[in-house]
């Protein structure tokens, strides 16, 4: 038995990818499935699904108690429909609820596998002492649930630890541990033409770090230097799933035909489809992995030097940058503002 702990469209992207080549049964576990929204691979259909209880409408400390609540439930699920048999766990990284409940709780996986989770697959974010207070601070959360929550240290995504078997990434070459690392492959351009479109990523989830009226700000520098590049192009406007604020404004004022894509499909997966033959975003990993399937596709990171602000680690973009030039992905630089 397999259980993939699926928290981002990019996890069921790389699930999609896997489920076929693990001939055994499988449970997908949704801890937040509105961040999937309508996005369900068919080659998931043949999984079991646990997904959390809706969430309700709260805010500040009593969110992310919400979480840990429906994280719980979640976990409960999955240790009863397992009773005693024994399973595998892919999962992304220890600091969310459930992946951590079930890395270091009973019954534990036979074996433990890193599911892709973005450039913290190709930069090795760990946890400092300013990250182990706030991993203290979730432990404490779970805990006023009855949830277990493990504090650790090392790497984010735990890789490091002897218990985990593999990291799965779409660059082995590139993975942080190489004796572990096993490829995923993405499907190759299904048209022969990609549609002259700019796929513009938002990653309005930084506005948690930068507060909301810093990021609106550095989204405006963006969207102005990809006008002056690209000229007014065709814009598909995807918004972050976890996004606090709306970055559609700065898109409008500069480029006259903007739509909206409302489906969680990941970014790789419309760039393939030919939905675009640009896509331009900060930092997001999107870029660096649509390169590695499809040379032809123009990816461009804006402002990605300052991805050593926006993670919290002066050292980010030293691997970030070659990285991202090594496939192709064109570097613009933002002035000071």
């Amino acid at each position: 038995m397999h259980v993939l702990a699926c928290y981002t469209p990019l996890h069921l992207l790389a699930a999609r990818l896997l489920v076929p080549t693990l001939m055994q049964p499988c449970i997908i576990l949704a801890p937040r499935p509105e961040s999937l929204g309508d996005y369900w691979p068919d080659e998931l259909s043949v999984c079991r699904r646990i997904t959390a209880p809706p969430a309700r409408d709260l805010r500040g400390i009593w969110l992310h108690r919400e979480q840990a609540r429906r994280e719980r439930d979640v976990v409960a699920s999955l240790r009863a429909a397992l009773g005693t048999k024994p399973y595998e766990l892919h999962y992304s990284h220890l600091q969310e609820f459930a992946a951590n409940a079930l890395v270091f709780g009973r019954p534990r996986a036979r074996h433990l596998h890193v599911l892709p989770d973005g450039i913290l697959n190709y930069y090795d974010l760990r946890v400092d002492a300013a990250r182990f207070t706030r991993i203290l601070g979730k432990a404490a959360v779970a805990a006023s649930v009855g949830l277990r929550f493990h504090p650790f240290v090392g790497s984010l995504t735990g890789a490091d630890r002897p218990e985990v078997a593999t990291e799965w990434s779409f660059d082995p070459g590139r993975s942080l541990h190489p004796s572990k690392a096993r490829r995923l492959t993405m499907q190759t351009r299904q048209q022969a033409q990609a549609e002259h479109a700019l796929l513009l990523l938002g990653q309005e989830s930084y506005a948690r770090r930068l507060n909301p009226s810093r990021f609106l700000a550095l989204w405006q520098r963006v969207i102005t230097r990809l006008r002056d590049v690209l000229g007014d192009i065709p814009v598909l406007y995807k918004p972050h799933h976890l996004g606090i604020v709306d970055g559609r404004a700065a898109i409008h004022e500069h480029f006259t035909t903007v739509t909206t894509i409302a489906s969680r499909q990941p970014a790789e997966e419309l760039v393939l489809d030919g939905r675009a033959d640009t896509v331009a975003s900060l930092t997001s990993s999107a870029l660096f992995h649509v390169r590695l399937a499809d040379s032809t596709i123009r990816a461009i990171s804006v402002g990605g030097h300052l991805v050593s602000q926006l993670v919290g680690d002066l050292q980010a973009w030293e691997t970030i940058g070659p990285m991202f030039t090594n496939v192709g992905v064109e570097l613009l630089e933002l002035t000071e503002g």
